[in-house]
């Protein structure tokens, strides 16, 4: 939220404490709009686990969202990672049972030594809001789509 030219494009999720009130209103208001609306659903980045950089768990919420305000999904997989020592910092947190997540703290560094590396994206076809049915729980759709992006 402190890059002027973003902000206006992003909705600010406090890591660190309680929402406002108004979040789930600004939520809902970028849902229900005719933009683009990109999320992440581990709400974290991903961690290397036994040598595969992979996801935690994903939330249900761009599940709940796009059931609710009648959108599709597209699966996108962006294709990276970080540096050994963002992953050893964020391995010996979990070790460490530390409840503040301090890897994010070098994410800026991070993206300031990528500058000038390549990466590679890939969208997924498109998931119909309609395929998200009570045959699944909305947690279980979200990893559904999570094992969609990673086929990609």
């Amino acid at each position: 939220m402190n890059l002027k030219g973003l902000a206006p494009l992003c909705v600010g999720i406090n890591k660190f404490g309680g929402q406002s009130r108004s979040l789930s209103q600004q939520v809902d208001s970028v849902f229900h709009g005719d933009d683009q609306v990109i999320m992440f659903p581990a709400g974290i980045c991903s961690r290397k686990i036994n040598g595969q950089i992979r996801d935690l768990q994903w939330g249900k919420a761009f599940i709940q969202k796009s059931v609710q305000t009648q959108r599709d999904v597209v699966p996108i997989h962006f294709i990276a990672e970080n540096s050994p020592r963002f992953y050893r910092i964020a391995n010996w947190c979990k070790r460490l049972g530390l409840k503040v997540n301090l890897a994010m703290l070098l994410l800026p560094d991070e993206m300031y030594r990528s500058c000038g590396s390549h990466y590679t994206v890939r969208f997924g076809h498109p998931i119909p809001y309609t395929t998200f049915d009570h045959t699944r729980r909305p947690a279980e759709w979200a990893e559904w789509v999570k094992e969609k992006v990673y086929e990609l």
